[in-house]
């Protein structure tokens, strides 16, 4: 007796699909487990994690996304340092939702649909706008106890019509904080304009090698993004090449409106433009994250970076930064040549960013914020101990302060110094002000620092000359 092959091919192929079935099943199922699992365990044991709220923006380099939303965890082993939710408004700035400013760009573009709301920033209060890094954008904090809000709701205890503005961003420099106004920030037409200038990294970010080893070497991701260049004739201008290069097939998309792109992405000189639902999943999905994480893990071991860090070397060099996280540097005595660079660099930018917000008939004021390092000892302490070469060469945590202040007195606008205010809130509090692990300030340290900016901006008010 026979059988045909047609029927003994159809309970084959049954198991065949019931398996694969069973299979994708099992696979939910474990996802589903992991993702439960991970969501009760982050309850009560801390896992880190960085908002993901970064676009790619053709001008600028990046910014940040209007109408993010994530958390943003910080851990000292499996403890929790802070925890919060960023909320990024709709003109893409952690602040309050306040609308845009309307009309076209000041550069003439036409402002793309994906940067339009249905409310609108009506300006008829005088604009203070901050612009800094991610101490200003202070997303480790909860919004309101940044020391822009903080400043605000003094301005408004005393029915003083004011509005600040919160245009902080992560990762950037006085270069940054320049373009950004020129792209962004004048739409907000302010009346003050103030640069809040960390002097932690703020220096080493304008300098493109430094840049790159800072967020390459020791970070492990390098954000893109034109670079200063400062001519002979002490002029300054930048350098979008490698930005365009890197994203040419949607760089003219990319200057009508920014691209969304997922955190890794985005924090890649190998990005690639994310779909949404990709973006979606690595927002929302813990096993995406660890998957992304995993893989460029890998692709770093089969395929290195060009400017992946060598093993460390106690043999000394010509830069003693080379040796350690490149910011370090910056309290090297006497200065290399590198940091001598980076800070005309950063005067520069600081200088044309000067020059411009007065040209459209703003005040343009500093608000300086010393290193961590210079206030906490044992920051330095535990660098050392890191990287015992260290222990080798002269460092002074005082000096960036000290030549900031001295090229500020140079200068012909108002700027505040906020170490003081710092200091007493430590001899009050025995708080220093900022995070025991993270470097960023705790909502302690925003209270002492909205007492500077307070300062600072009554000064600007009164027109007093100079700074301190």
């Amino acid at each position: 007796m026979s059988v045909s092959s047609e029927g003994t091919r159809a309970p084959v192929n049954r198991r065949k699909v019931f398996a694969l079935t069973a299979l994708l099943g099992a696979t939910l199922l474990a996802i589903i487990a992991i993702e439960i699992g991970y969501r009760i365990t982050t309850g009560f044991v801390c896992v880190p994690h960085r908002a993901s709220v970064f676009r790619v923006d053709a001008a600028v380099g990046w910014t940040l996304r209007p109408d993010g939303e994530d958390d943003f965890v910080g851990c000292i082993g499996r403890a929790f340092e802070f925890s919060t939710t960023v909320h990024i408004n709709s003109a893409g700035i952690h602040d309050i939702e306040r609308g845009l400013p309307e009309g076209p760009f000041p550069d003439g573009r036409a402002r793309p649909e994906a940067l339009t709301t249905e409310s609108s920033f009506d300006g008829a209060s005088p604009v203070t706008l901050l612009l800094g890094d991610s101490m200003t954008e202070a997303l480790q904090v909860p919004l309101e106890q940044n020391f822009v809000r903080r400043s605000q709701r003094e301005l408004d205890a005393i029915g003083q019509d004011s509005t600040l503005v919160n245009a902080g961003l992560s990762m950037s420099g006085p270069d940054n904080a320049l373009l950004w106004y020129r792209y962004y920030g004048r739409s907000y037409r302010p009346a003050n304009v103030v640069f809040v200038w960390n002097l932690a990294n703020d220096i080493v970010e304008v300098h493109e090698e430094m840049f790159g080893e800072l967020y390459t070497k020791f970070g492990g991701f390098q954000p893109l993004k034109p670079f200063a260049r400062l001519g002979a004739d002490g002029a300054l201008s930048f350098d979008d090449s490698e930005l365009r290069e890197e994203f040419s097939e949607s760089f003219d998309q990319l200057s009508d409106a920014s691209a969304e792109l997922s955190e890794a992405g985005m924090l890649r000189e190998r990005a690639a433009q994310s779909p949404s639902w990709l973006e979606w999943l690595h927002s929302n999905l813990f096993i995406m994250r660890r998957m992304v994480t995993v893989y460029y893990r890998v692709l770093d071991v089969i395929a290195p970076h060009p400017d992946a860090e060598p093993a460390p070397d106690t043999e000394p060099k010509s830069d003693p930064s080379e040796l350690y996280p490149t910011h370090l540097g910056v309290f090297f005595t006497p200065a290399p040549a590198r940091w001598n660079d980076a800070w005309k660099l950063a005067q520069a930018s600081i200088t044309t960013l000067a020059r411009e917000t007065r040209a459209d008939g703003a005040n343009f004021a500093v608000l300086v914020l010393p290193p961590k390092a210079e206030l906490v000892a044992s920051v330095l302490e535990r660098h050392r101990k890191r990287y015992p070469a260290l222990s080798n060469y002269e460092t002074d945590t005082a000096m960036p302060r000290q030549r900031a202040q001295a090229w500020l007195r140079e200068q012909d606008f108002q700027w505040v110094d906020a170490t003081e205010d710092l200091r007493d809130l430590k001899r009050q509090t025995l708080h220093d002000g900022f995070f025991l692990f993270d470097p960023h300030l705790t909502g302690e340290g925003h209270a002492a620092v909205a007492k500077s900016l307070s300062r600072l901006l009554d000064r600007v008010a009164t027109q007093d000359a100079g700074g301190a």
